[in-house]
């Protein structure tokens, strides 16, 4: 039986957003500029609540102190779980503050999340995480039980774990090592980050899992493998009385370039160009026909998730990218103009290079669905380009979803 799949956009109209709990706070903010300059702010969220009953309105709302609050909607993909959208003509400014409000059908709030200490910077979009706390009352202890690859430990390594508003310092004398934290706030959208300082140098620094929900008052216990030295992480969530979406990171190009180049073309890590962290890869050259540019180090598979997302910020002249899962029969085109509308690009049995491409000096995330019978159970990635064209562009923050 073949099996089709819809991906439904719910673009929501705002009937004005009441206040929440978490007050944003407007006092002290501060411009950057003298010339009415504005940016733009972009919000993405993953969460479990996005079903229909749950979530039929999301809003957002910017405020800084010295302009009027921006309101504005926010669009709802339920095939994803996905709530997405961009704020913009935001005056520029330090201490600006977001905050997402969810509502049900009869308008009842349902989640709700701040974020503040935003920098706007004119011209630029910057994104923007967001903790989405469920109104329902109540707290949870959480214990993440983690296990350190490819590191030794010793007297002098010190380690710092952030979860929330909450962080905890310590030295583990063991590879194996459990972090507690408790009366935490029923949470979606969480993520742990794990610092590790060696002495007076920072050796890892990075958010080792994601899209952590806690819904209920309750006990939860997570299962993470870091693994230093690849930019590889390993997940493994196990939870009790609950749910759990794991964010299954492939490579964030922190550490060593593991991918491969092929046919002559160029990559490197590159410092001077990036979505986050400190590298991102880049990748140069020009192409006599279809030919693979370069591969993936570890194979993706569809047991992390059913979506793979990435990065991208650069040109192709004459013809865009196509990555190949391997095989002849799976390729994702990319089509820019539906990765800067935040769609999803489904596989195809087919390549089709397109035109080219140019994202004007931004960072966009492109989204490949990978839950169909085209796409292998497990496969190396492969980028390719199309004859005759030129490519000079970065890549950033591979994960499985």
């Amino acid at each position: 039986m073949k099996k089709f799949t819809f991906i439904i956009f719910l673009t929501l109209l705002i009937m004005g957003c009441s206040s929440t709990p978490g007050n944003s706070g407007n006092e002290a903010s501060t411009s950057l500029n003298e010339k009415n300059q504005t940016g733009n702010l972009s919000v993405k969220i993953y969460s479990s609540l996005v079903k229909g009953p749950l979530v039929s309105k999301a809003c957002v709302e910017v405020s800084g102190g010295d302009f009027p609050t921006i309101s504005s909607h926010l669009t709802i993909d339920y095939t994803s779980n996905l709530i997405y959208g961009t704020v913009s003509q935001i005056p520029a400014g330090k201490k600006r503050v977001c905050e997402v409000k969810l509502f049900d059908g009869e308008n009842n709030l349902t989640g709700y999340g701040v974020t503040s200490n935003i920098t706007i910077l004119p011209s630029k979009t910057t994104p923007v995480t967001i903790w989405i706390f469920l109104t329902e009352n109540g707290s949870a202890n959480v214990k993440f039980n983690i296990f350190l690859k490819g590191y030794t430990l010793d007297e002098n390594v010190l380690v710092k774990a952030t979860f929330l508003n909450f962080t905890n310092e310590f030295i583990p004398l063991s590879s194996n090592f459990s972090v507690d934290f408790t009366n935490c706030p029923l949470v979606e959208n969480a993520f742990l980050r794990l610092i590790i300082n060696d002495k007076n140098y920072e050796i890892f620094n990075n958010i080792i899992l994601s899209n952590i929900s806690i819904t209920k008052a309750s006990n939860y216990s997570f299962n993470v493998i870091a693994e230093i030295g690849g930019g590889e992480c390993e997940v493994n969530g196990i939870i009790t009385n609950g749910n759990i979406t794991s964010l299954y990171l492939i490579d964030n190009f922190e550490n060593t370039l593991l991918w491969k180049p092929t046919n002559g073309f160029n990559i490197l890590l590159d410092g001077s160009k990036k979505f986050s962290g400190s590298y991102s890869l880049r990748a140069t050259g020009k192409t006599s026909n279809n030919i693979v540019l370069f591969s993936s180090p570890v194979a993706f598979n569809k047991n992390y998730g059913n979506h793979i997302s990435f990065w991208i910020n650069g040109t192709g002249s004459n013809k865009s990218l196509v990555l190949r899962a391997g095989t002849n029969t799976c390729y994702w085109n990319l089509n820019f103009d539906k990765i800067k509308n935040g769609e999803v690009i489904l596989p195809s049995k087919s390549a089709s290079y397109g035109s080219g491409f140019n994202t004007e000096e931004k960072w966009y995330e492109a989204k490949l669905y990978t839950a169909t019978n085209i796409v292998p159970e497990e496969f190396y990635l492969e980028f390719k380009g199309g004859s005759d064209g030129e490519y000079d562009f970065w890549i950033d923050d591979f994960y499985m979803y």
